[in-house]
């Protein structure tokens, strides 16, 4: 019931669907057990989301002065509910983060772009491809890789041992029916409140879009990880100026990018879970119902 559990539920809700809500800790492992065995769930018909967990408030940096809980909430915790859903035999999507992966790495002056993907310089982590080792955040200190990022890189590990499990890395959630940009968890109105912006391009999870796919991807039983994010990319120079002209008053300055540009490729998320009804849609057209409807 939270930012992205509050829009999955929405989603779920508009499709009709029956949907029991659970406000049971993650770490009351047994309790989570007995709540799915009294909802009489089936392993054919029915899925568990878990959209529950810690990112940190205001941003990510808390995890670094709060590693037990961050654990105990981002690691234990969604263990307890793969757990029970390994044991009812039941297929569990857990809303996880893009934030595994390092910056997205400058492309070579004479390197390829893959279909669908816009040309910004920057490679596009894959799936299949891109993936993780332990050398790329257990064996390397906290100067190296943030806590919050090594606490996820965990998880994936992990879970990839639970093959009824599916993992959506989502990121930089954007709320497309706030056009007013007031809800600071969202993407749009978190820059709304910055004096300075960071000149970065990400790849962005928006929530209306995307979270109406999820019946689909779990009907079909989809499991590892998916880039749950849509295809392109958001400038942020370009977002700024569109809430420029709508935003009395506001006029940020432009900083160089910090923590890096994150971009991520989609072909599996369009493949598997884009529907004539509930089409995966780019970037571009979310920002163009955002600001131009």
């Amino acid at each position: 019931t939270g930012f992205i559990g509050g829009h999955i539920l929405k989603a779920l809700q508009d499709q009709k669907f029956d949907v029991k809500i659970c406000s049971i800790r993650l770490e009351q492992a047994e309790r989570i057990l007995e709540f799915l065995e009294s909802a009489d769930i089936s392993p054919i018909s029915h899925g568990v989301i878990c959209a529950a967990g810690v990112k940190g408030t205001p941003n990510m940096d808390w995890c670094l002065t709060h590693p037990c809980e961050t654990i105990e909430t981002n690691i234990v915790g969604q263990l307890n509910v793969a757990r029970a859903c390994r044991l009812l035999q039941v297929h569990c999507t857990f809303v996880g983060s893009c934030m595994v992966y390092p910056p997205s790495p400058k492309l070579a002056d004479d390197a390829g772009i893959a279909g669908g993907e816009p040309s910004t310089g920057y490679h596009f982590y894959r799936e299949d491809e891109d993936t993780l080792s332990g050398a790329d955040y257990i064996d390397r200190g906290p100067e190296h890789v943030h806590f919050y990022r090594k606490a996820r890189c965990v998880l994936e590990d992990l879970l990839q041992y639970y093959p009824n499990s599916l993992n959506l890395r989502v990121l930089f959630p954007i709320e497309m029916s706030d056009k007013s940009f007031e809800n600071k968890q969202s993407l749009l109105g978190k820059l709304r409140t910055f004096s300075r912006v960071e000149a970065a391009v990400n790849s962005v999870t928006f929530l209306d879009n995307l979270c109406p796919t999820l019946p689909k991807l779990i009907a079909k039983k989809t499991t590892g990880n998916l880039n749950f994010v849509n295809p392109g990319a958001v400038d942020y120079v370009a977002v700024v100026g569109k809430m420029r002209k709508k935003i009395d008053g506001y006029d940020p300055e432009f900083s160089a990018v910090g923590r890096g540009n994150f971009l991520l490729n989609t072909d599996r998320l369009v493949r598997e879970g884009s529907t004539e009804e509930y089409p995966v849609i780019t970037a571009d057209q979310c920002l163009d119902l955002i600001f131009n409807s």
